[in-house]
Parts: C-alpha cells; structure tokens; sequence
C-alpha cells in the first residue's frame, strides 16, 4: 500500500537537505507535480553499536586493487550460474564477488582486473581489516551491504 505525505511539499519549501553518513544527499520522497501527493520513503538509520563497542577507533578507506594485492588478497569473481538460491543475495544475481587469500585460491574464480561498478574495497586503518563492499560481495552482510572483515596484516 502507497502511503502519501506532505512531507515531500516541507522539505520543497524550506529548502531542507538530508544526507546519508557519507555527506551524500539523499531523497526520501519523489517529486510530484501535483501537491501533497508524494510518495513517502521512510528515512531509517542503522545503528551498529556491536561494532563500536568492539574497536575504539574505526577509519575507513577505499582502496584499489594494487593496494590490495599487498595484502595478499585478490578480488575474484565467482558464477553462480546453477546454484541454490541461498547462496545468492538477490533474485538474478549471476555472479559474486569475494577477496580471495592468494594462498588459498577459491575454485573456479575468476580474477578481476578492476572492482566492478558500484562495489568497493574498504580497509579499517586502525583495525587492519579489508572487505569488499557491495550488492555482489559475498558472503554478504545485508546490514552493511558488504561482506564480513577479514583481519589482514600490517604492511
């Protein structure tokens, strides 16, 4: 069921802005052209006090693939061609992407050359942990839209 709002028609008049945790604006409701009948999107917050109480300090950076390899990691991609659906994160989805220890290769994947669209490589300075963030990575986290930390060493 759609629900309608004059939330849309407030935050059109004065002019409000909301952004997500990355300082990007985000929209909470489509435009209309016919006023006080807008689709309302629910804002929500993800709260992730496990993970505050379990690191004092958490700095995260994007990293590339090169940066990666330092580690002793590589991004591959994995088929899912013929494969359970609890293995997939979405209805369709044909492929997966996970940081494979390069001494311990993953069967049948397939190394990438650069990290596909809308996915990144997240490394937490302070806590020498990588993962791979995105609607592919895998094993996925839906919380965080990213695959669990992997603890790596300091380089």
């Amino acid at each position: 069921m759609k629900k309608t709002s004059i939330i849309p028609e407030i935050i059109t008049r004065d002019n409000i802005v909301i952004f997500d945790v990355n300082e990007i604006s985000v929209s909470i409701c489509n435009k209309s052209f016919i006023p006080f009948l807008n689709n309302f999107i629910p804002p929500s917050i993800i709260v992730d006090n496990f993970e505050k109480r379990k690191y004092k300090d958490i700095e995260i950076r994007t990293i590339d693939l090169e940066y990666l390899s330092k580690f002793g990691y590589r991004l591959v991609s994995v088929g899912l061609k013929g494969m359970k659906s609890s293995v997939k994160n979405y209805r369709g989805q044909k492929k997966s992407y996970m940081l494979e220890d390069k001494t311990k290769p993953i069967p049948n994947s397939q190394p990438l050359s650069q990290i596909p669209k809308e996915h990144f490589i997240e490394l937490d300075m302070t806590n020498n942990r990588i993962r791979i963030k995105g609607k592919n990575a895998f094993p996925y986290n839906r919380g965080e839209d990213a695959s669990p930390w992997i603890q790596v060493k300091k380089i």
